[in-house]
């Protein structure tokens, strides 16, 4: 780096678990916390209900320029988040993997819950982002991702894979989506299903059906709903 662009060592930026707030203890320690909120049934139960998944949590999408079709699944509120309560202390092996956020000239870690969501007949799996507010001692959801190698590349900024740490999002996280929208109006609901399933059909003959899973069966039920609908 110092021949190609000149810089000394002293001048690179300095790598995130240098920070003094954000050292590798403290992200031990805060995934540690979180993971207790959410075995403890009733406390998460208050921050899944409490929340408005449609207009205050962030949904990061595949933006993957290669992909030629984008498959959004519409889920409606309230069964959205009897999902998610369904999966609070039901595991004692919490898994999260903490990832970095950036906004307004600023960074700071948020930590990565893989939960499963039903789509169509099958599960898919989205990683609810959380963030630990140390003062109050509580959790903040903040997203929900869709794209586990986005993901993935956003854990190892914080902790570079070695042979010793290999991060297994990728082999945890089974997906057939590019994206999830979440209603709490379910005539609106309808409305925005109907425009996915119409572009699915319209760019289907596009697609290497042997490269996504189940990709012949969305085709199948996405006609039979547009039959219906019209």
């Amino acid at each position: 780096i110092a021949e190609r662009y000149g810089i000394n060592e002293q001048d690179l930026p300095k790598s995130v678990l240098e920070s003094k707030k954000l050292t590798s203890n403290v992200i031990n320690e805060q995934m540690s916390k979180i993971a207790e909120i959410i075995l403890n049934k009733d406390k998460m139960t208050d921050k899944i209900k409490n929340i408005n998944w449609e207009r205050n949590v962030v949904v990061f999408g595949n933006v993957d320029q290669n992909n030629k079709c984008s498959v959004t699944l519409g889920r409606e509120q309230r069964g959205f988040r009897e999902e998610l309560i369904g999966q609070c202390g039901k595991d004692t092996n919490i898994k999260l993997s903490p990832i970095l956020m950036f906004g307004n000239n600023e960074y700071w870690v948020e930590y990565a819950w893989i939960v499963e969501v039903n789509s169509f007949q099958n599960k898919v799996n989205v990683a609810i982002s959380l963030k630990y507010n140390d003062k109050k001692k509580t959790i903040q959801i903040k997203a929900i991702h869709c794209d586990p190698q986005r993901l993935l590349e956003q854990h190892e900024v914080i902790i570079p894979p070695t042979d010793g740490n290999k991060c297994d999002i990728l082999e945890t996280f089974s997906t057939n989506i590019t994206s999830l929208n979440i209603c709490a109006n379910p005539d609106r609901l309808s409305k925005t299903k109907h425009l996915e399933l119409k572009r699915f059909i319209e760019h289907s003959h596009e697609l290497d059906m042997s490269q996504f899973d189940k990709r012949n069966y969305y085709y199948v039920q996405a006609s039979k709903v547009l039959d219906k609908w019209g």
